[in-house]
């Protein structure tokens, strides 16, 4: 007989596996349980298609599921035994797991009854297969609740590798079939949904969406009646946080679910990261107050031992490697401290120091002022951190020689620095003399003329009128006073800066011989309006 018109219920494959039993059936095989004939064992027989001829392309999909299935090999994956082909009945041995489907445990508990200790148990389970799997050089891409077995004895293990793909030295791309892509609706990344490579990153997502589900009872993009409407919710939607529906989840959960429900692959967490917080952070808390101290004090020592390397490659012309570094603790300190954490702030800076030093002008600009905002946001806008942000973003702005842009910040360190310390302090002064700078870079010479004034009397009175400070300010205010056509008062604040230079100052906001033509220039205009 062939295997379009013998029935497969109690056949038995090669003399040795008899089937049993059909547990299920999907859209391109049956799932059997079977009695090893050899050993006597259970055993799970999956068919290709059961009775309906199979095409080429199905039984060359078939056997790469066998070959992708032997390269993982892990307690919690579904193992495969063995495969083979009888009569055009093409099969998979695996082993016989006695349990049943997340799937089916999510349909029978209400989200009530799912306790914190139990669904972060399973989540573990099921990171420690996706963590084997990728170490395989296996992507799964179908990582979903029926994809997901719960063993009688209290374990996880990930199974069905029918579109899975070894990576290997061949990119991992998208799978189709006639008219379709193939893969789970609900669970899909969205570069999976536009024919993209998908990755790693890819079964992370499917995870986020499993775990989301998992904790809350519902799909983070929703139910939906056609795949086009799931389509459109993966490409343009952001769910509800899970702060907001579970406020009883450890925040790192809740950090970890949005990360990885990133649009971007390359904003998701790597595998290993995510073991890290799933399997030590997140349930810290069942493990004990001293435990979760110990845990959390090795994952700061390390990651503060991480950002020292960045910064050294920074300062040591290696930028690459200090982004990579700083990235890495980047991701880390979000997850476990949360986005605007000091720690995590203060890796962002080095980012955005590397990128900047690599060329990358528009996001390092980018990432700078996102960062002023935050250290502002978190420290207070009189915080002397969130000032050297601000300026950072300001200086930045300024070489790109956007200096109307870079005028609001710089306004914002005045107004700081003038609550907390006064007119008359160094640090005012500092401050102002910046802005009027600004001001007179982007064509607003006449606001940064009462400004400099207030701090050329406030550097006279504090430092001394030859102190260095005071003759750069009335070097700048004598260069916009002569842009303003107040070419005499600019003559009288300009001829005694001669002598200062006479006696070996030099200013740092132009060379010496720039500061004497302006000297000269503003000499001459000036007899000219007498």
């Amino acid at each position: 007989m062939t295997a379009s018109d013998r029935p497969l219920d109690g056949s038995v494959l090669d003399g040795r596996y008899r089937l049993d039993r059909l547990l299920g059936r999907g859209g391109m095989g049956e799932v059997w349980q079977a009695g090893d004939l050899a050993t006597g064992a259970t055993v799970a027989v999956k068919t290709l298609l059961g009775q309906t001829p199979a095409s080429p392309e199905a039984r060359a999909r078939f056997r790469r599921e066998a070959r992708t299935a032997e390269r993982v090999v892990s307690r919690y994956t579904v193992r495969l035994l063995g495969s083979g082909s009888d009569a055009g009945v093409d099969y998979l041995v695996m082993e016989y797991v006695r349990g049943r489907s997340l799937e089916r445990e999510l349909a029978r508990r209400f989200v009530a009854d799912r306790t914190r200790g139990w669904a972060v148990s399973v989540l573990r389970g099921i990171v420690q297969g996706i963590v084997d799997v990728h170490a395989a050089e296996v992507v799964h891409r179908d990582i979903k609740p029926s994809n997901v077995m719960l063993t009688d004895d209290g374990h996880v293990k990930v199974c069905d590798f029918g579109i899975a793909k070894p990576v290997g030295n061949e990119l991992v791309t998208q799978l189709t079939a006639p008219g379709q892509i193939l893969g789970s609706a609900p669970y899909m990344p969205p570069e999976q949904w536009t024919g993209g490579t998908v990755t790693f990153q890819g079964d992370l997502y499917a995870f986020g969406c499993l775990a989301y589900e998992l904790l809350t009872g519902d799909r983070p993009f929703g139910t939906h009646d056609s795949r086009e409407a799931y389509r459109r919710a993966h490409l343009q939607h952001r769910p509800e946080r899970l702060s907001v529906l579970r406020p009883d989840l450890p925040p790192a959960l809740d950090l970890l679910v949005s990360a990885l429900l990133e649009k971007r692959p390359g904003d998701r967490p790597a595998s290993a990261e995510l073991a890290a917080i799933v399997m030590d952070v997140a349930p810290l808390e069942a493990w004990g107050p001293v435990r979760a101290r110990q845990r959390l004090a090795a994952h700061d020592a390390e990651t503060d031992r991480m950002l020292r390397d960045a910064e050294h490659n920074w300062l040591s012309n290696r930028p690459e490697a200090g982004l990579a570094a700083s990235r890495e603790v980047v991701r880390r300190r979000t997850l476990v401290n949360g986005p605007q954490a000091d720690a995590t702030l203060r890796a962002r800076r080095v980012e955005a120091d590397c990128l900047w030093t690599l060329g990358d002008l528009t996001e390092a600009l980018a990432l700078s002022e996102e960062l002023a905002e935050q250290r502002v946001a978190v420290l207070g806008p009189y915080n002397d951190e969130a000032i050297l942000s601000l300026r950072a973003w300001a200086s930045r702005l300024g070489y790109l020689g956007r200096f109307p842009e870079a005028v609001v910040p710089l306004t914002r360190i005045v107004e700081a620095r003038q609550d907390t310390h006064g007119t008359y302090s160094p640090e005012y002064q500092r401050a102002a003399h910046e802005l009027a700078l600004c001001l007179s870079a982007c064509g607003r010479g006449q606001e940064a003329v009462p400004l400099l004034r207030a701090v050329i009397a406030g550097r006279t009175d504090l430092l001394g009128a030859e102190a260095p400070e005071t003759l750069e300010s009335r070097l700048l205010l004598g260069a916009v006073l002569l842009e303003n056509d107040a070419a005499a008062e600019a003559a009288g604040l300009l001829e005694p800066l001669e002598a200062a230079l006479d006696r070996g100052w030099v200013p740092t906001q132009r060379p010496p011989d720039h500061a004497r033509a302006l000297i000269a220039n503003a000499r001459l205009r000036g007899k000219r309006k007498r």
